[in-house]
């Protein structure tokens, strides 16, 4: 932003809550809200545990405490479980009752849908409430209807990444679409220059677990192989870790491989912080999410690294990629997404021309400059709540 709209911007103190403190999508945007209202606001932060987020947060020198606050995970989707997770929620928020009134905080961040406890606090304290939701959720229904209504209704502004996910909240004045951004990776002429590997390298970014459809992008890639229609030699390479231990999905990726034999050009890697060294090595990253994916963060680095991405049409994908049918398939149509595969594999005219085009694209609509101004806009807004109160 210029100086003179900067000089516009007062301080307020703001506690931000979150659901983790690991670095994939959520993590990284949350990081990158803080560095852009750091300057001219006191942030405060706590997380319910330690990790990579936390770290970066402190090298900030941001304030960022550690509370166990329940965050509702899938693991809370029953009756019992529901219990459960309400008695946690109820135990913590006296404790983040007395931090706000202790560092005289005005202003609640709520960052994901799966942290509840700013509904509560700003409802018994009469705060501004910002409610950041990355997730695209459909099930389980009740559920789902009941975390719409709130966040329609329990938030001074509901900041939504796509419009899928605004869509699936339904119709509130409160909701604003703010594409996330981040900073440029690669420029233009660097995002040109990047070779091709021998063999051709697919990668897939992302948590193992029940929406990222690995196993959908390897039955695409046996696919096409099996028909002859792939006739060059290529390599897959599946990085991501799992969350809290749960392996039931990396496991069932495992299973696969081995049943299908297909170990020869597969490669499982945990995961790396390091996004750059990942797309050194890959020549396409794939995003085959079975379930939506609100606004996969990999999506944009890959295009702002000049790796082009192919995926399904599920989700914020859709918006990044500007409904690109030469790119993306029907949901769950592996052998779609196998021929588009084969596509950028056999034409090299044709993976430069899309290299470029999304590249170009994430310049126009996706930086961190954009996403400042943006989230910079809507703070104005609220802390207009706070000198003008209904």
């Amino acid at each position: 932003m210029m100086t003179t709209e900067k000089k516009m911007i007062s301080k307020n103190r703001i506690l931000f809550l979150h659901a983790g403190s690991e670095w994939y999508g959520a993590d990284k945007i949350l990081y990158n809200v803080l560095k852009t209202l750091l300057a001219n606001n006191e942030c405060h932060v706590i997380l319910p545990n330690e990790g990579i987020l936390h770290e970066k947060i402190i090298q900030l020198q941001i304030p960022c405490n550690l509370l166990k606050y329940p965050v509702l995970r899938r693991k809370y989707f029953s009756i019992s479980g529901i219990l459960i997770y309400f008695y946690h929620l109820l135990k913590t928020i006296p404790q983040l009752i007395g931090y706000i009134q202790k560092n005289k905080i005005e202003i609640l961040h709520s960052n994901t849908i799966a942290v509840l406890e700013g509904v509560l606090l700003s409802t018994i304290l009469h705060k501004p409430h910002v409610w950041h939701i990355h997730e695209t959720l459909k099930k389980p229904a009740l559920l789902v209807k009941a975390l719409s209504f709130f966040a329609r209704n329990f938030s001074t502004v509901t900041l939504c990444v796509s419009k899928t996910v605004a869509d699936n909240l339904g119709k509130s004045k409160k909701i604003r679409i703010i594409h996330n951004g981040i900073p440029l990776i690669n420029s233009p002429d660097m995002a040109s220059q990047k070779r091709l590997h021998n063999p051709f390298t697919i990668g897939v970014v992302g948590r193992f677990n029940a929406i990222k459809g690995q196993i959908s992008l390897l039955q695409a890639i046996q696919n096409v192989k099996g028909s002859g229609r792939l006739n060059a030699a290529c390599k897959i390479l599946l990085i991501g870790g799992v969350f809290e231990n749960d392996l039931r999905w990396l496991n069932n990726v495992k299973q696969y491989i081995d049943e299908q034999e297909i170990g020869s050009f597969v490669e499982i890697r945990d995961f790396s912080e390091n996004i750059e060294s990942i797309f050194n090595e890959v020549d396409l990253i794939a995003h085959p999410s079975i379930l939506p994916d609100s606004f996969p963060t990999v999506v944009l680095e890959a295009m702002s690294f000049g790796v082009p991405v192919v995926g399904y049409k599920n989700g914020g994908i859709c918006e990044m990629l500007n409904y690109d049918g030469e790119c993306l398939a029907e949901i769950g149509d592996f052998k779609g997404i196998g021929e588009r595969i084969v596509t950028f594999i056999a034409n090299k005219e044709f993976y430069n021309k899309k290299r470029k085009c999304q590249h170009e694209r994430f310049l126009q609509h996706f930086t961190i400059e954009v996403f400042n101004d943006r989230i910079n806009k809507v703070y104005e807004e609220v802390k207009r709540t706070l000198r003008n109160p209904q």
